[in-house]
């Protein structure tokens, strides 16, 4: 399978120098690019790209989530310190729509208040493409959580804030939204924290059902898995939703003998009802390395995807083996009631420090990703770069790629307050159809910044087709109002070309606008899908199936399926003006006519037909109507039948 990656980093003449020693190097990818021979496949790693560079900004912390069904639009978040006197911590925000060529967006929220500190970001992205950016709101004394939203694509921002606090604060948000197309929990905003105001600190969940609006009181859900570390105690939750719209947490329990447990639990209702928190294992690794501190907080990811590894729940963390940490995998086949041993992750054997891991599961081709950072080619184990381990079997075995063009020397990030020696605790990765974005902060610049690069992994030699989304759904239509929904086709093989020779809808009221192209290896084509019913189409839902033939031997004929509903408006075009025309027949022509246009002016009743004895109705039809009918009065709204 193809996969691609893309990784929060910067450029360097010497990155092609650096490889590791057991891969071999073949011809270069895109300008700039290094491919890395893998045991099936390969991975085109193309140059580091810095997101959004302010040297006046140290940004660490970051999270990012990718469009659910374009992979090419993703959004990105951070803290963002300034390097001034006086540092204030805010919350920087970045988005593209064209695969990370261009990024739009600030190091400040517009939602927030200059007076309060904003940290611990976490994004979402729902299935109609509305961004969402959560985090915790410091206030001086007190917090609360703050979640911004975004329905045009970062252009404009409103926000709602819950779970108020007036003395200690709240700590460690994550959020996740259910992004599956026949859930009955679409898009719900599910968001967790820690609660310092309570010793030990429990973990609390608070839900949105109507597209962070508004969020539900909070409610305990760590039981009584819970550390007694002050502090932290508990802390670093992780939310994740399955295929089936079930909800699991897993956080990290910090013990005063040092190491924590891996706390769990999950919800069969959209978050209305939880089951007993219980303890997965325990953990011989708090998280701190090079005179740095960091937390190790676990990742979790769910396969969503349809083949055979549907469901399962994938957990990573560090722990000490023996001494300096490396990255592990647990993993449940069974909704979370019993977990494997832990797999090692990455695969070198250096004894070096191995930190900060996040993962994600691809939800097309069910690959797992993990990043994480490494220092596995530093003897004084000092320095670190990043890597990223990919599995194609479910975490059976794994494969590491050096994505980093340059190693850094890790050190602490100037704070408004805390300890000094804070690196931060998180980096992210979103994975879809595969490409993915893996996203971190270094400091090669001098400050921490966050970064980003894409890496390809390519099966080579044959070509393989996938779309996405893989079913369009067109929703209402009414007649004669068409609607264009796009297909991605894309071909996960690699050089080989895939050759489209035909694409074709069983029902001609779906139609497209390309029916031969070929797409080169790791490459996607664009096809506009057009729904127009149109009279004397009768209302209703309508389902038909778009075939992609192509010279993928595996899969030659695609079946994609196409769903919309037809509203049609209740008129009668066919009666003469006989004193019975009804406003459903205004409605219907104005529909037929002007297609949600406005009315013309000036139009010449006198050359009316209303009978419809010339053929198609026209302008002055739908005016003469108005006047027959309405006289002057305003139009109402049409009674409709359909779906």
């Amino acid at each position: 399978a193809l996969i691609v990656l893309i990784f929060c980093f910067f450029i360097s003449s010497s990155a092609s120098e650096k490889e590791q020693k057991s891969h071999s190097q073949l011809s270069s990818g895109s300008k700039g690019s290094r491919v890395v021979q893998l045991k099936k496949g390969a991975a085109v790693v193309d140059p580091n790209i810095q997101i959004h560079p302010n040297p006046g900004m140290q940004q660490y912390e970051v999270s990012i989530a990718t469009h659910p069904l374009n992979p090419n639009i993703v959004l990105a978040t951070w803290i963002a310190n300034d390097t001034g006197a006086v540092a204030r911590a805010r919350v920087g925000w970045h988005y593209t729509s064209d695969g990370g060529v261009t990024w739009t967006g600030s190091d400040t929220l517009p939602t927030a208040n200059p007076s309060h500190g904003i940290v611990d970001p976490a994004v979402g992205v729902d299935i109609d493409g509305n961004l969402f950016v959560a985090a915790l709101v410091v206030r001086f004394p007190g917090s609360n959580v703050m979640v911004s939203r975004s329905t045009d694509s970062g252009l404009n921002w409103d926000s709602t804030t819950f779970a108020f606090t007036d003395d200690l604060l709240v700590d460690k948000l994550h959020m996740a939204v259910d992004i599956n197309a026949t859930s009955p929990y679409q898009n719900y905003l599910y968001t967790a924290y820690s609660d310092r105001n309570f010793n030990p600190w429990p973990v609390k969940f608070s839900r949105s059902t109507n597209g962070g609006q508004d969020f539900s009181a909070p409610v305990i859900i760590s039981g009584t898995i819970v550390g007694n570390k002050i502090p932290p105690s508990t802390a670093g939750v992780n939310l994740a939703v399955s295929p089936d719209s079930v909800l699991y947490a897993t956080w990290s329990a910090y013990d005063l003998g040092g190491g924590s447990l891996l706390g769990f639990n999950k919800s069969t209702d959209g978050g209305v009802s939880w089951e007993t928190a219980t303890s997965i294992r325990s953990i011989n690794y708090e998280g701190s390395s090079k005179g740095l501190l960091y937390f190790n907080y676990p990742s979790m990811a769910v396969d969503r995807g349809s083949g055979p590894r549907r469901g399962w729940i994938y957990i990573v963390y560090a722990e000490e083996n023996p001494t300096l940490p490396d990255i592990f995998l647990i993993r449940s086949t069974d909704g979370g009631s019993s977990w494997s041993s832990p797999q090692k992750v990455n695969q070198d054997t250096s004894g070096k420090d191995h930190f900060m891991p996040w993962m994600s599961v691809d939800p097309i081709t069910g690959a797992l990703f993990v990043v994480y950072y490494d220092s596995r080619n530093f003897p004084a184990n000092d320095s670190a770069e990043v890597y990223i381990s990919a599995s194609l079997d479910g975490g059976e075995t794994f494969e590491d790629i050096l994505v980093s063009d340059v190693p850094f020397l890790p050190k602490g990030v100037r704070r408004p307050a805390g300890a000094v020696n804070y690196m931060g605790s998180y980096i992210g990765v979103s994975a879809l159809q595969g490409t993915v974005w893996p996203c971190w902060m270094d400091n090669r610049t001098g400050f921490h910044q966050a970064y980003t690069s894409k890496v390809t992994f390519l099966e080579i030699g044959t070509p393989k087709i996938s779309v996405l989304p893989d079913t369009l759904d067109f929703g209402d239509v009414i007649i004669n109002q068409a609607e264009t929904l796009t297909v991605n086709v894309r071909n996960l093989g690699y050089p080989d070309t895939l050759e489209v020779s035909n694409i074709a809808s069983d029902t001609s009221v779906f139609s497209v606008d390309l029916t031969t192209f070929s797409v080169p290896g790791a490459s996607s084509q664009p096809v506009k899908v057009t729904f127009n019913p149109s009279l004397p189409s009768a209302g209703g839902l309508v389902s038909a199936t778009l075939t992609i033939t192509s010279s993928d031997t595996s899969n030659p004929s695609l079946a994609v399926p196409l769903l919309g509903c037809v509203q049609v408006i209740v008129g009668d075009l066919a009666t003469p003006l006989n004193g019975n025309r009804t406003p459903a027949d205004v409605v219907t022509l104005i529909n037929t006519v002007f297609k949600s246009k406005p009315l013309p002016v000036g139009v010449n009743p006198c050359s009316a037909d209303v009978n419809k004895s010339d053929g198609p109705p026209s302008p002055a039809d739908v005016v003469t109507l108005i006047n027959n009918v309405f006289k002057s009065k305003p139009l109402p709204a049409g009674d409709t039948c359909g779906c």
